[in-house]
């Protein structure tokens, strides 16, 4: 089982434990959150894509994008997610 991870920071291909905890602590803690930015423009909290997927493409897989999403998002002043 193959997790891909999508943020800001691009795209994360979690294939052993260690790799799957770094996703899970990158989603809990670097999600860029609510505010305003120095022009007073929103800032829309971000959310991460989850997927299980096959392998990479072009070079393990043929399937060009998955076909499962787990989108997460979450709000940690709060500390409420979805």
């Amino acid at each position: 089982m193959i997790v891909l991870g999508g943020t800001h920071a691009g795209a994360f291909y979690a294939r052993t434990e260690k790799e799957i905890d770094y996703l899970i602590e990158h989603i809990m803690g670097d999600l860029i959150q609510a505010g305003r930015t120095p022009d007073g423009f929103e800032i829309i909290p971000e959310r991460a894509a989850l997927s299980i997927v096959k392998g990479k493409y072009p070079e393990e897989t043929d399937e060009r994008w998955p076909n499962n999403f787990l989108y997460v998002s979450l709000n940690t002043q709060n500390g409420t997610g979805r």
